[in-house]
């Protein structure tokens, strides 16, 4: 849960002028503090750099226009606090500017370096603590955190996101009483809360998945039926590889609503990640069962994916089938035809599955597999020249596939380019050292070519890596 970081200048706040009277360096720093409290940061960072032409050494401008800069996510803010810094190495608000920008870039150990330099330079000062205490609550340091924001209240009673964000970490560790009382609080001083859609909302934009997790938690916490809070968790969770977790979510989110259809769709894509593919399949016939056109799925890519799914199990006849009919519903998607290729050849319909290849080419020209595959079909079809155009091109498009250079190689054996053959085997070893088929596909060249006592020691390498001729 990110909250809204603000370092208050302390002695530099005693007074608000008009910017038409402003004269000074101070005065406009002033303007400006008065701007990015108003969340008028673009007006505030104009007003900052008037008093940095005014008095290069203001280090109370650096850092309040580095703290404005991080609201805009603007990525020069660290050189700011970096400056004040250098400037005054004892001022605890530039420390703690630079906590928070730390924060924000989700350099979590560098954020408490700061913040704890910046508390021991000024231990009186509440936002630091505030800050620090956010960034244990990303590290899942709850018990740590709830300490920290305790400190900051004891500092400044009346500041009720502190409050707010205690209520949040007392709702993670499962503290309801004692959440809804800071939440109570917060109110009073009023701090806006927020309601469990709220928290959804944040964390659909929060780009660390981990902040999202948080927020969808909290949200989880305040409404335990709340199906979209799950749902999105899982997706969260599925993003960060936490497949099983991510798997309880979808099926919580299905308890409650049993006939959602995006939580039995994200369960069936996290269930092919886990290569559980018949429990995918069920869950993907489920989501058509029920009616995609109701949702925002689309179907083409249901069918795709459900196809996907039976050809890892060989069932390439339906896996045929649910391509045929995403294609049907969108000719136009390379990576269907690419994948029905590799069913084709599945059910040696070669020349089929080289016209889907073509296909996916056609529709995305640097689809380097597809070009790679072709290749491999035109190769057991002894069309060895058009075998080593296509792995040509797969090469041009990603040079660093090792088995590209080795396709190409027994292409250009096959045509009696030993030469060539070798330089492509020597450069997929050197892309993949243990590339044992390689090791043992240049020995064998080396063996035609005279080298006995290279052919031997390229054999016996790949024998040792376990290559069986």
């Amino acid at each position: 849960m990110r909250g809204r970081i603000i370092i208050i200048l302390g002695a530099l706040l005693t007074g608000i002028i008009d910017l038409s009277y402003a004269q000074t360096a101070d005065e406009y720093t002033l303007y400006g503090l008065k701007k990015f409290d108003v969340n008028d940061y673009a007006t505030a960072i104009r007003s900052f750099n008037q008093a940095l032409r005014l008095d290069s050494n203001n280090t109370a401008a650096y850092t309040a226009r580095g703290l404005a800069k991080i609201m805009l996510k603007d990525s020069t803010a660290r050189a700011d606090f970096d400056k004040a810094i250098q400037l005054d190495p004892q001022d605890p608000h530039a420390f703690g500017g630079r906590g928070a920008e730390k924060y924000w870039i989700e350099d979590y150990k560098g954020a408490i370096e700061d913040l704890n330099k910046a508390i021991q330079l000024n231990p009186n000062l509440a936002t630091p603590y505030k800050t620090l205490g956010l960034t244990q609550m990303q590290l899942n340091n709850y018990d740590t955190a709830i300490k920290t924001f305790d400190k900051a209240i004891t500092l400044d009673p009346y500041d009720g996101e502190i409050h707010c964000r205690r209520s949040e970490v007392k709702l993670l560790i499962g503290d309801r009483n004692g959440a809804a009382e800071d939440r109570k609080k917060a109110s009073e001083l009023g701090y806006n809360v927020g309601t469990a859609e709220n928290y959804v909302e944040k964390g659909l934009i929060t780009t660390n998945p981990n902040g999202a997790i948080l927020n969808f938690s909290i949200a989880i916490k305040l409404d335990s039926t709340f199906v979209r809070a799950y749902n999105n968790r899982g997706i969260a969770r599925s993003d960060l590889k936490d497949y099983r977790n991510a798997i309880a979510d979808f099926s919580k989110a299905i308890k409650i609503k049993p006939l959602y259809i995006e939580g039995y769709y994200n369960r069936g894509l996290t269930q092919f990640k886990l290569e559980h593919y018949r429990e995918a399949i069920a869950d993907f016939n489920k989501v058509i069962e029920l009616n995609p056109d109701k949702s925002s799925i689309s179907r083409d890519i249901l069918y795709f994916n459900l196809g996907s799914a039976k050809h890892n199990l060989k069932d390439h006849i339906g896996a045929l089938k649910d391509f045929d009919t995403a294609i049907e519903l969108n000719p136009n998607n390379a990576e269907v035809y690419y994948s029905r290729a590799h069913t084709n050849h599945e059910l040696n319909n070669d020349l089929k599955a080289m016209d889907d290849f073509s296909k996916a080419i056609h529709l995305n020209p640097v689809h380097s597999e597809a070009y790679f595959y072709r290749g491999i079909l035109e190769s057991n079809l002894y069309n060895y020249k058009n075998a080593i155009v296509d792995f040509t091109k797969a090469i041009e498009i990603n040079p660093q596939k090792a088995e590209f250079y080795n396709e190409r190689a027994q292409a250009k054996g096959n045509l009696t380019d030993y030469s060539g053959a070798i330089l492509d085997f020597t450069k997929a070893i050197e892309l993949k050292p243990d590339y044992a088929e390689a090791l043992y596909n240049r020995g064998v060249t080396r063996s035609v070519l005279g080298d006995k006592k290279g052919a031997t020691e390229d054999k016996n390498k790949a024998l040792k890596l376990g290559f069986k001729p």
